[in-house]
C-alpha cells in the first residue's frame, strides 16, 4: 500500500490541479473515450516512474495499491 504522503500521491494530485480539459468538438467520429486523457497520463505517469513496462504488471501494481 502507498502512504498518502507519498511523492508519487503528491505528484499525481498536482497533475489533477493543474490539468484542464479541452473543449469537446460535436460531432466526433468513433467509438466514446473509456477513461480521460487525465486518468491516462496519471497511468502512464506511474508507470514510468515503477519502471512497469508490461500492461500486465502495471495493472497488478495498480490493483494492488488502490
Amino acid at each position: 500500500m502507498i502512504a498518502a504522503n507519498s511523492v508519487l500521491i503528491e505528484l499525481l494530485r498536482l497533475i489533477g490541479m493543474v490539468w484542464t480539459e479541452a473543449e469537446k468538438e460535436k460531432g466526433e467520429r468513433g467509438a466514446p473515450k473509456v477513461y480521460s486523457d487525465r486518468t491516462m497520463f496519471k497511468v502512464y505517469i506511474v508507470s514510468l516512474l515503477k519502471q512497469l513496462w508490461q500492461s500486465r504488471s502495471l495493472c497488478r501494481y495498480l490493483k494492488g495499491t488502490a
